[in-house]
């Protein structure tokens, strides 16, 4: 009887161990969620009309990528329809991946055309001889006129004109004038 009970108290101990273990193990949910264009807010691009950093305390997740936005209502808005705010290809370069390269896109470049956000790497050195593989014409057209939103401090943009070629900015936000 003796070792009958031995057996029952160690088998309640490494059910006890086990358990433990299992919870206090970091779950495959709870670990590293990747911050989705760099913790910028989607929904700020179409209703400001600029890129602006999401807070950490207003968060969503959202097909494996953790969103971060600026107020309440642009977290909102994002639930009702993700699909429309999230940038078309992720973290990464609309023209690197129209070139078969895959480089992670700065969120200070971006563009909407057709109601669909892009973001790129890098401004457009030669914007119309690349914009040609992905964008449609309207926005080939607004590049190649120069309309630009300028933003010298990343704070404020405004939209300008420039006469001719590309005025070459560092920060792209062409807004397709439709939206």
């Amino acid at each position: 009887m003796n070792t009958r009970l031995n057996r029952r108290v160690a088998l309640g101990l490494t059910a006890l161990v086990i358990a433990y273990a299992l919870a206090t193990a970091p779950s495959a949910v709870a670990q590293d969620v990747p911050l989705a264009i760099k913790g910028y807010d989607p929904v700020a691009y179409f209703t400001d009309g600029r890129p602006t950093p999401g807070r950490p305390d207003i968060e969503y997740q959202w097909d494996e990528h953790t969103y971060r936005f600026a107020s309440m209502e642009h977290r909102e808005l994002f639930k009702a329809e993700p699909v429309r705010y999230a940038p078309q290809f992720g973290n990464f370069c609309a023209m690197a991946l129209a070139v078969g390269r895959i480089v992670v896109a700065n969120p200070e470049n971006w563009l909407i055309s057709e109601g669909k956000l892009y973001v790129f790497g890098s401004p457009p050195r030669q914007a119309p001889l690349c914009s040609r593989r992905i964008l449609p014409e309207t926005s080939r057209r607004q590049i190649r006129t120069g309309r630009c939103f300028r933003s010298s401090n990343g704070r404020s943009s405004k939209a300008e004109s420039h006469p001719g070629p590309p005025c070459g900015c560092r920060r792209v936000g062409a807004r397709d004038p439709r939206y």
